[in-house]
């Protein structure tokens, strides 16, 4: 795999990735092997042709490639170089050619280093779950000592606020508070095994689509554009690693 690593402003990193087939081909090759089996009309089910495959949906085998592939080498290319994002993975200009090389651009914030407190004794004593959540989370960001990079607090505010307010406003202190939270949630996750899959993922879109009444391929494609399928991820990581501290110190 080829990296090559751009500085940008405010610590943020791009990084060019060429990844070798071999690296991806069985992604590419189950992906593939899903829609053969969906079937086509005028095809029996798993007797699609692999070309008409690959031709008729070039685009969301190319999404979904970038999608299974793309986080997994970036943070393989950070982990080599002692780096971890602090950020949702922004992923662009996917280049992909059945048994040539995947290519992609991808902006990532590194997350400098910091240390856990002890989260195996949280004081939970409230009466309902809300505000038992609060207690972890609040405790959380109590205990933390770690001040998000100004990149991953302007990149959280640009999912729903003005992403030039000044950095002494009420809403850049929110914004950071939230990455704290999440950078704090991420590193317990990756201390203690909590993962989130690719069909959590998907299961959540699927939601998401049903809600919103979005077709789910437009709402994947839209989320791949702009890190919302890294943030979606996040957001899954978080929960669940909430919800094992809110079951671990259950007794506290």
């Amino acid at each position: 795999m080829q990296v090559t690593i751009t500085n940008l402003a405010d610590g943020e990193k791009s990084l060019l990735i060429k990844s070798q087939w071999a690296d991806v081909s069985d992604d590419y090759d189950e992906l593939v092997g899903e829609y053969v089996r969906a079937g086509i009309p005028g095809f029996r089910p798993g007797k699609v042709p692999k070309r008409l495959i690959e031709k008729r949906f070039r685009t969301d085998l190319q999404d979904g490639l970038a999608r299974r592939c793309g986080e997994r080498l970036v943070q393989q290319s950070l982990d080599e170089r002692g780096l971890q994002a602090g950020a949702p993975v922004s992923i662009a200009d996917v280049h992909v050619e059945p048994g040539q090389a995947l290519t992609f651009t991808a902006k990532v914030v590194p997350v400098p280093p910091f240390e856990l407190p002890e989260y195996g004794a949280i004081p939970v004593g409230a009466d309902s779950p809300d505000e038992r959540l609060d207690q972890v989370c609040d405790w959380l960001l109590a205990e933390t000592s770690l001040t998000p990079p100004d990149a991953t607090v302007r990149q959280e505010l640009t999912f729903g606020d003005d992403p030039n307010v000044a950095q002494e406003s009420e809403a850049w202190a929110a914004a950071a508070q939230r990455v704290k939270l999440m950078l704090t949630l991420r590193r317990i996750a990756e201390q203690e095994g909590i993962e989130v899959d690719e069909r959590d993922v998907d299961e959540r879109i699927a939601e998401m689509a049903k809600q919103t009444k979005t077709p789910e391929r437009r709402l994947r494609q839209q989320l791949l554009q702009n890190g919302g399928l890294s943030r979606l991820a996040g957001y899954l990581l978080a929960e669940q690693t909430l919800a094992y501290l809110l079951d671990a110190n259950a007794g506290a």
